[in-house]
């Protein structure tokens, strides 16, 4: 089940928006990449979705994580952005958001495996995602 199914529906209010959502995934036995993969234990997928919801950007992430051949665990967060929040936020990765960003808006969708294996799990600890994070960024005013 979604998690956006189990709420009140959320919509962008404009087209310069879009939906930023960060996925926990395992790589799947079938994954063709398995040898690659050796000792991959998961990754954080960051997804850049341009959806006129969440339940459209939610069920498109995971349909596009499956189609690597990952399995989605849970959904961590999620926000509505918009390029103009980024300078306005202060975020350091700027330049590479950006990019993402640019990307989605272009081809529909952009997204960022970032991966950890065994021996990382065991010098972090055990991490808690089992609440959902969520932000909306308002459109600047011009």
């Amino acid at each position: 089940m979604l998690y956006s199914n189990t709420i009140e529906r959320i919509k962008r209010n404009s087209d310069s928006e879009i939906f930023f959502l960060t996925i926990k995934a395992v790589p799947d036995r079938k994954n063709p990449q398995e040898d690659a993969m050796s000792g991959i234990q998961g990754a954080y997928v960051n997804c850049y979705i341009n959806a006129d919801s969440l339940c459209e950007a939610e069920e498109r992430a995971v349909d596009l994580i499956r189609e690597v051949d990952w399995h989605p665990i849970t959904l961590l967060r999620w926000q509505i952005l918009c390029k103009g929040c980024y300078p306005e936020l202060g975020a350091p990765d700027f330049e590479e958001l950006s990019a993402s960003m640019d990307e989605a808006f272009s081809f529909g969708n952009s997204m960022i495996f970032y991966q950890w294996s065994q021996e990382d799990e065991e010098d972090d600890g055990k991490e808690n995602d089992s609440e959902i994070t969520f932000a909306y960024c308002q459109l600047m005013k011009r």
